[in-house]
């Protein structure tokens, strides 16, 4: 499991519910994470119109941070 980055305005997204522990794949990737986001979402309605970067290692570095 990778541990979480610090979070300056959510100091702790664990106790509040935000993130949970989770062996759920990354949809990006497909790499188990360790955690999930649980909290709501503004998102397009069709996310097969979202452009996914090429490199699967190109979402390490974006997730939850």
């Amino acid at each position: 499991m990778l541990p979480l980055p610090t979070f300056r305005y959510h100091p702790d997204p664990v106790a509040t519910g935000s993130i949970a522990a989770s062996d759920k794949p990354c949809l990006v990737c497909q790499q188990a994470r360790g955690f999930i986001y649980t909290g709501p979402v503004y998102a397009e309605p069709d996310l097969a119109a979202i452009p996914r970067p090429a490199d699967p290692d190109a979402c390490a570095g974006r997730v939850l941070g």
